[in-house]
């Protein structure tokens, strides 16, 4: 079974997938996915691609690093992290909130150390907000 966090403000409550809110607030997710809808089909995938060749693949070793997460090995590695992990947010649950993350971080960047980039106990599931403050720390420290 595969749950997320209600996207409802202040609502800590799972959800199976595929919805995004609780039973007590099922009635937003009718306007959740037009919006969604909306947002889509006014980003064109040439956005995507313009994005691709700027940021992540500007150097060779952007470009290895990009190949290596659109092979199967790393598809299988998420899968089984994710598994093993719930979809919870692992820095989340040091301090004691329960949060739904569907990201892969390595815990010590593949930037830093290219050898722990499969290294399964290198891997933890984090949500949105850990990884941008994680991201703003590794930019300060490595």
């Amino acid at each position: 079974m595969e749950v997320r966090q209600c996207r409802a403000l202040n609502c800590h409550k799972l959800v199976e997938l595929p919805h995004y809110y609780c039973d007590e607030h099922r009635e937003l997710e009718a306007a959740y996915l037009q919006s969604r809808m909306k947002w889509s089909h006014s980003h064109d995938k040439q956005y995507a691609k313009r994005y691709d060749k700027t940021k992540r693949v500007a150097t060779p070793i952007k470009r290895e690093q990009h190949k290596f997460y659109k092979s199967k090995q790393w598809q299988d590695l998420r899968t089984v992290v994710l598994n093993k992990q719930h979809y919870l947010c692992q820095y989340c649950l040091t301090e004691g909130r329960v949060t739904q993350g569907n990201t892969i971080d390595h815990t010590i960047p593949i930037n830093f150390d290219p050898t722990k980039k499969d290294d399964v106990n290198n891997l933890n599931v984090i949500c949105p907000e850990c990884h941008r403050l994680k991201t703003d720390w590794e930019y300060k420290h490595y």
